[in-house]
């Protein structure tokens, strides 16, 4: 009897035993060798085919389940390895995800895995069978591996677990039936767990922000954005995105953001949806020339790509105030609007004041020291006049990098009073150099030897310093430490 009639001879039984395990067992692993046969032969209708009758006739065991998994992912990856393949066979994709959805697979495992590493690299922002799985399967079943970033051919690519839950949040971003709520609930606090593992990851708190926002929680989009924009200030969706979340609670800010994403696009199609919000805030606002020039700007992007205008265009285009002269210097207002928006960004962090610690200048940075053992970088792009000990005030920005805590200053302006506080403090006496060495100390605190050496100082020589407190990493003590010294004329 050949492997066919076998098949058909027992399935013939079962249909008059239908409650024969036995019988079930015997024709369940019985497929499983013609679906690892047809692998071989690269027989993909039949595999997708053997596959599915596995599981209609699956048996109550996890050796059982993982043959169907198994032999699941290997038909997925056959297809990925061939997209003439995979366009072909592509409706078929969600009847063996619907197998897999219906199967133990065991977690932290290697079958786990590589399922949902298939299934990501295969599903693109339309694939809403992969939310589905990924939801019945759950999230909690990664291994330690699949938190690491894999490094091929020079080449670092992110862990796969970010990757899932990246593609996920995009499928959740182009979702438009009602469930999208849902959805945004189901997966936010799982982008919140992935944010704080992986803190460099913008991309993560890009969506956050963006969920944030779809739940009408601007106040908190808001401050995940500004986190974005920290690493991507040049970047046009991050202003646009920052400018959504003022649109219900002051328009002018909104405003000033999309002009500063509108300055620094550079690709009109991808400008198309900011030119949308403009056109729809103009409108709002009565600007009726300026509507009109971003109307025909979108106009002209299209037909250009050979794009149909949306009803939305059509309509406005029909409405009275469209005869209205289009605005030729818009270009102009954005450029005068721009300007806003970097102070509604910096207005988002905390001011201080401090002194200025180094300075590296062959890159321009300047260190603030603003806090007990806390400094702050600032470029100085204007190569402005900064010197050591100078007192400034600063606009404080934190980020996180490689797991560490890091602090970025903007609009450095200098000040004149003298700051004597808990971590900074003048004084004045006479140098104290210690025996047989180059360092020296002015009561408690110390003068560092390169000081010494570039001042040409001497022992008990009349001298005021400005000096710091700071956490000494020997000692894991804190303790003061001279930055700026003047020494005394009369010495």
């Amino acid at each position: 009897m050949t492997e066919t009639e076998q098949i058909i001879s027992i399935r013939n039984e079962i249909k008059l035993n239908p409650n024969n395990e036995k019988l079930k067992g015997n024709y369940f692993w019985l497929i499983h060798k013609m679906v690892k046969s047809n692998l071989e032969t690269n027989d993909i209708p039949k595999s997708i085919e053997g596959v599915t009758e596995m599981a209609q006739y699956q048996i109550e065991s996890q050796m059982a389940y993982n043959s169907i998994g198994w032999n699941a992912y290997k038909t997925l990856k056959f297809l990925v390895s061939d997209n003439a393949l995979l366009n072909r066979y592509k409706n078929e994709i969600p009847a063996l995800v619907n197998v897999l959805m219906n199967i133990k697979i065991e977690k932290q495992s290697i079958l786990y895995s590589s399922v949902f590493w298939i299934l990501n690299k295969i599903a693109d922002a339309k694939s809403i069978w992969f939310l589905q799985f990924s939801k019945i399967i759950g999230l909690d079943g990664f291994q330690k591996s699949d938190f690491e970033e894999k490094k091929t051919n020079d080449k670092t690519y992110r862990s796969l677990v970010v990757s899932v839950h990246l593609k996920l949040a995009k499928i959740i971003g182009n979702f438009n039936g009602r469930d999208k709520e849902l959805w945004i609930n189901w997966l936010l606090p799982k982008l919140e767990k992935m944010s704080e593992l992986f803190p460099n990851e913008i991309w993560l708190m890009h969506h956050i922000g963006k969920m944030l926002l779809l739940l009408n929680k601007e106040s908190e989009a808001r401050e995940r954005v500004l986190k974005v924009l920290i690493k991507q200030q040049n970047q046009f969706w991050i202003w646009s995105i920052l400018g959504e979340t003022f649109l219900k609670e002051d328009k002018s800010k909104a405003l000033a953001c999309f002009a500063k994403g509108m300055l620094l696009g550079k690709d009109e199609i991808m400008l198309l949806g900011l030119r949308n919000e403009l056109v729809s805030l103009f409108v709002e606002l009565e600007e009726y020339g300026k509507a009109k020039a971003e109307i025909e700007n979108i106009s002209r992007t299209r037909k250009e790509n050979k794009f149909k205008l949306t009803n939305e265009i059509l309509s406005l285009q029909n409405k009275d105030w469209y005869s209205t002269t289009s605005d030729k210097k818009i270009f102009e207002y954005y450029r005068e609007m721009a300007s806003k928006a970097d102070d509604i960004y910096l207005n988002n962090f905390p001011e201080y004041r401090g002194i200025v610690s180094g300075i590296y200048a062959e890159k321009n940075w300047v260190f603030i020291y603003f806090g007990l053992n806390k400094t702050a970088r600032f470029i100085n792009k204007s190569k402005s006049k900064i010197a050591i000990g100078d007192f400034v005030k600063v606009k404080i920005s934190e980020d996180t990098i490689n797991g560490e805590l890091k602090y970025n200053a903007h609009n450095l302006e200098n000040i004149q009073e003298q700051l004597n506080n808990e971590f900074i403090k003048s004084s004045k006496g006479h140098l104290r150099i210690a025996d047989k060495k180059d360092f020296g100390f002015l009561e408690d605190t110390l003068i560092p030897a390169n000081i010494i050496a570039k001042l040409k100082l001497k022992n008990g020589d009349e001298i005021e310093g400005i000096a710091i407190k700071e956490l000494n990493k020997k000692t894991m003590k804190d303790m003061w430490r001279t930055i700026k010294i003047k020494k005394n004329a009369n010495s």
